[in-house]
């Protein structure tokens, strides 16, 4: 069972509805990329993911409230679901090698 990072919250089990970015990147980014030193990008992707749009957002929001976001966006501008591509840091930068 995933736990908040945020400081306060460690005992609370993580759910669908309030797991974060930062919580994400510690329970999965990190883990499934660790052996390659890649990105989820790079671990995933079939071939170059070249982005249409730039995403910038705090990671301590629920995953659920972005993905949200990022439907109504779609439909706003009326974008295809399967062919627009986002570039979000946490997926495109390799969470191993940030220099930080």
């Amino acid at each position: 069972r995933w736990r908040s990072t945020e400081p306060g919250r460690h005992a609370e089990v993580l759910t669908a509805d309030t797991i974060t970015l930062y919580d994400l990147a510690k329970y999965w980014i990190e883990p499934e990329t660790q052996e390659r030193k890649c990105s989820m990008v790079e671990l995933i992707a079939a071939g170059p993911q070249p982005p249409e749009w730039f995403v910038s957002h705090w990671w301590g929001e629920p995953v659920k409230d972005f993905i949200t976001c990022l439907r109504q966006h779609l439909k706003d501008r009326d974008l295809p679901l399967d062919t627009t591509a986002y570039w979000v840091c946490a997926y495109a930068l390799r969470q191993h090698d940030l220099g930080i």
